[in-house]
């Protein structure tokens, strides 16, 4: 072999190394500290995480003796006080909640004693990850614990590949309600009236969402978490990820809110809100000006799928949207409203809009209104590769319910002072 071969050699082989992947092996346990493992093929020098939002994980997360986690410019970085290489590198941490800055939660505590997980807080590599990025992930629990993964019921043991923006896993030993539209775990520590009527309503709406928008690929997945334990404050945070949807209510105060009479139907439109994303294809429109597009439609498809059962709610969330829309626009148009910060407009004026759209189209021409609309934009996605915004939902409009609606639409978005009809 020439020596130009062997440098090439080495040199590949330190890339690898620079670049490697380990594997994660995540140990949840009930009543004590979770822990998190690395294991790498080849000898490494540092372990550079994914995300970090915050400083939370080196205040948190608690290392193997001899090692460190150090916040630097790209990120958290574990390394051994020494600077030896090593292959392996445990950390234990308290599987509480925390509220992350733009992320998700690594821990979502259910009231009944499960445990929603985001894996994507445990990504990590030798050195910078590349976006193409996948870890191989196991998962040991208790061996009465239930683990909910890909819509799968598994028992105390698992494993998969990730990738992206992670996924959260749940484990616990609540039961999951089932269809083949979805799959759903509902903390049992919710009042139970609220709860039986969320298992109610679910089926319901994504029975629509699916016949309406076409099956997913794979059953979504929803999740309802409810921890009134948590003291430092109290909220409500949650997320989408593909074919997952989850809420977490944390905080003291939720019990007294959770009394409101029209608390149950709040939940149910903002977990119709978000599984209406999923339908949507993860269509999220580029231009920040576009998006009372998908927000307003989801909102929408809210309203659309709550109106047999909830008329009197949906009717009083339309009138408190027309009044909130108004505030928000002043003298601005919404397109303007919304690239000048006051987002809350793509969802209150943006269902509004698409509400409109909905109703003018089943009147004038009997079709399936929204629902068709948004059929025909995902197909010309899909068909022509196109950029998703204004320009092409206006033609999924105009193919669908006329030019005439379409120039309305148009018009209302760019119109300072809009108000609805």
């Amino acid at each position: 072999m020439k020596p130009c071969s062997v440098f090439a050699v080495l040199a590949s082989l330190a890339a690898s190394v620079a670049h490697a992947t380990p594997e994660i092996l995540v140990t949840a346990l009930h009543g004590m500290q979770w822990q998190v493992r690395y294991d790498f093929t080849e000898p490494v020098t540092s372990l550079q995480f994914v995300r970090s939002p915050d400083d939370s994980r080196p205040r948190t997360w608690l290392p193997d003796q001899g090692f460190e986690i150090l916040k630097t410019e790209s990120g958290d970085v574990a390394r051994r006080k020494d600077g030896a290489a090593f292959r392996t590198v445990r950390f234990r941490m308290s599987p509480t909640y925390s509220v992350l800055p733009k992320d998700y939660a690594p821990f979502s505590p259910f009231g009944d004693g499960g445990m929603l997980f985001h894996t994507g807080r445990l990504f990590a590599c030798a050195g910078h990850c590349s976006d193409d990025e996948s870890w191989s992930m196991d998962l040991w629990a208790d061996d009465e614990d239930r683990i909910l993964l890909d819509g799968k019921t598994l028992r105390a043991r698992a494993h998969w590949t990730d990738q992206g923006e992670g996924r959260v896993v749940y484990v616990g030993k609540g039961l999951a309600q089932q269809t083949r539209d979805f799959v759903a775990v509902i903390d049992a520590a919710l009042p139970d009236d609220i709860r039986g009527r969320l298992l109610l309503q679910l089926p319901r709406f994504m029975h629509l969402f699916s016949s309406k928008l076409g099956a997913l690929p794979r059953r979504p997945m929803l999740f309802v978490s409810y921890d009134t334990s948590y003291a430092p404050g109290w909220g409500q945070q949650g997320g989408v990820l593909r074919d997952q949807v989850f809420t977490h209510f944390y905080g003291g105060k939720w019990p007294e809110k959770v009394l409101k009479p029209e608390f149950a139907d709040e939940l149910a439109w903002h977990l119709a809100h978000e599984a209406a994303h999923l339908y949507q294809r993860g269509v999220f429109d580029q231009e920040p000006g576009d998006a009372w597009i998908h927000e307003g439609a989801a909102e929408a498809f809210a309203a659309i799928a709550m109106q047999p059962q909830s008329a009197q709610f949906v009717h009083s969330t339309r009138e408190t949207a027309a009044s909130k829309c108004a505030e928000l626009l002043g003298e601005k148009s919404i397109r303007d409203a919304i690239v000048a910060g006051k987002f809350d407009a793509a969802y209150k004026c943006g269902m509004l809009l698409n509400l409109t759209v909905d109703a003018r189209i089943r009147a004038a021409t009997g079709k399936d209104g929204l629902y068709a609309v948004w059929s025909d934009y995902l197909g010309r996605l899909s068909r022509t590769g196109a950029v998703h915004g204004e320009a092409l939902y206006l033609e999924a409009i105009s193919a669908v319910g006329g030019a005439d609606t379409a120039a309305w639409l148009r018009n209302a978005v760019a119109t300072p002072r809009w108000r609805a009809d």
